[in-house]
């Protein structure tokens, strides 16, 4: 699977980063007034080829509108999407929810 990165820049520091590398490991960090840190972790194989047909379901081509209190980022490889709100499309929501519920 190609390296996943999703970023959230905020208002009020609510910023989150969620990095998946090739091999399954991840950070995740969750901001804003109160932080619960930096997890850390690895993916099971399962999981990982999961993410990887969730991301390849993807646009990355696309363009969605991105000004907002709140832009998420999702970066795949050197291929980024972004957007202002809630994921646009069905494909980017069951990325970020998946990648939020496997890295929690």
């Amino acid at each position: 699977m190609t390296p996943v990165t999703l970023r959230q820049l905020g208002d009020y520091d609510a910023t989150s980063e969620i990095a998946v590398g090739a091999d399954g490991r991840f950070t995740a960090e969750h901001g804003g007034y109160v932080t619960a840190g930096r997890r850390t972790g690895r993916l099971s194989r399962r999981d990982l080829a999961h993410l990887g047909r969730l991301t390849e379901a993807v646009d990355l081509g696309a363009t969605h509108p991105a000004q907002g209190a709140v832009v998420i980022t999702l970066s795949v490889g050197d291929q980024s999407v972004a957007w202002a709100g809630a994921p646009p499309t069905d494909p980017l929501a069951a990325l970020v929810n998946a990648l939020v519920r496997l890295t929690a």
